[in-house]
């Protein structure tokens, strides 16, 4: 029988994080990736998007692979509002994401 998942992904300046929850609330999967972050002066963060990209694509990978993958039926996105990086349409994100 199937089951339906949600899959939830947090960007934080520590990790990218992918995780699987069935209907019942249980996490199913998780994987993670660990950030680089960068510390350009005194209470400010920045973090690269294609190195936040990679371990978002790398960890969901992961998690999707898990052998009680089903169907995923539900995506959700975890992140502070200040750490969008800029794009523009869909070419390269323009600079890098910025906690001030």
């Amino acid at each position: 029988m199937s089951r339906h998942l949600a899959v939830a992904l947090d960007l934080g300046s520590t990790s990218a994080r992918a995780v699987l929850v069935d209907a019942a609330g249980e996490v199913v999967a998780q994987a993670s990736r660990p950030t680089e972050p960068l510390f350009p002066q005194r209470g400010w963060v920045e973090l690269d998007p294609w190195h936040l990209w990679r371990g978002l694509r790398d960890s969901l990978g992961e998690a999707l692979t898990a052998p009680a993958m089903s169907s995923v039926v539900a995506p959700a996105r975890g992140s502070r509002p200040r750490e969008r990086p800029a794009c523009s349409g869909t070419a390269p994100p323009v600079s890098p994401s910025t906690t001030p």
